[in-house]
């Protein structure tokens, strides 16, 4: 059963906060199922055994462009036809839509939900850009189509740096914080870098609200840091999260910034409750910067003020060689 955000507020008040972080909280039995789902014709060298480990360039690149990845789960692309991969790829990024848009992808079991994708102001197939998935809030809903255009929350910041948004869907059956919602943000990782070119060294997860959460979610699951250089994280709490059954690691949240905005005024998450949090962690030494908006409310209503930090960090972040994984 999800437990709302409102009811944890009540239920769980700032001087009775457990956050259950520890350096060696074990991850979330089905978050790291999410990141087992995902694999890539360029993953990590490994010995693979028994018929049917590898499969074509052709029904690779399909099912990633297709976003139904979950279809050749536990599998790899035959290494004899890696170029093959590449040229279908090149081809791909050629004839992919140039403008603001969204598709239509599933989940692993089949679920359709809605992926919204808005594009740099003037776009060149031939530039890389950095990218950020972009997590909505109000996931209490059973609509599935609420990433359609949830990524225009951020289609300011394009005035201020040339960057891909992306914005999976959501909602009560698929929050951010389980198996389900990461394989999502995944999945959408996966399909930006297929049909458009992608820095893997920018590539970025900013939430509000649930989706602020969220980043603290996947900042926490992913024990090499995935593919994320930093984490925007806006009027969220990720101290919430142990009661919704996802235990934090201290360790996983070390490997990468996060960049915490929160309004003073923020009714659903208190400042105190937040503040208490963001202290935690820095008690704990993971780098998280924190910004408070003392006369703002919940939401983002005041994110044009933010814009140039935000493009500021988006230039400054990257990830290292030593880094990288494939997703």
């Amino acid at each position: 059963m999800i437990i709302f955000a409102f009811d944890i507020m009540k239920r769980y008040p700032p001087h009775n906060r457990n956050y259950a972080l520890t350096p060696t909280a074990p991850l979330p039995v089905l978050m790291l199922l999410a990141l087992l789902l995902l694999t890539s014709c360029e993953s990590r060298s490994k010995s693979t055994s028994g018929k049917g480990a590898y499969v074509s360039a052709d029904t690779i690149f399909y099912h990633r462009a297709r976003g139904d990845l979950y279809k050749i789960a536990g599998k790899e692309c035959d290494p004899k036809q890696t170029g093959r991969l590449k040229a279908l790829a090149d081809s791909a990024r050629r004839t992919s839509p140039d403008k603001d848009h969204y598709v239509t992808v599933s989940d692993s079991d089949g679920t359709p939900y809605a992926l919204g994708i808005g594009l740099p102001r003037n776009f060149d197939r031939n530039r890389a850009y950095p990218l950020i998935v972009y997590l909505h809030g109000g996931i209490g809903t059973e609509l599935s189509n609420k990433g359609e255009h949830a990524w225009e929350m951020l289609g300011g910041l394009r005035d201020s740096v040339d960057v891909v948004l992306a914005s999976p869907s959501g909602n009560r059956f698929a929050p951010w914080w389980t198996h389900r919602g990461m394989e999502r943000i995944l999945h959408t990782v996966r399909y930006a870098g297929t049909m458009y070119d992608i820095d893997t060294d920018k590539i970025f997860l900013a939430g509000v609200s649930d989706g602020a959460t969220g980043c603290y979610a996947v900042a926490s699951a992913m024990g090499d840091g995935g593919p994320f250089a930093g984490f925007f994280a806006v009027s969220g709490y990720g101290g919430m999260l142990p009661k919704l059954g996802a235990q934090l690691s201290i360790d996983n949240l070390r490997k990468r910034p996060i960049y915490n905005i929160q309004g003073g005024q923020d009714r659903l998450y208190p400042i105190e409750a937040v503040n208490e949090f963001i202290d935690y962690l820095l008690k704990e030494k993971v780098p998280v910067v924190s910004k408070v908006y003392p006369d703002e409310g919940h939401g983002f209503d005041y994110r044009e003020r933010e814009y140039s930090e935000l493009a500021g960090r988006i230039r400054s972040w990257s990830l290292n060689s030593d880094q990288k994984h494939s997703y």
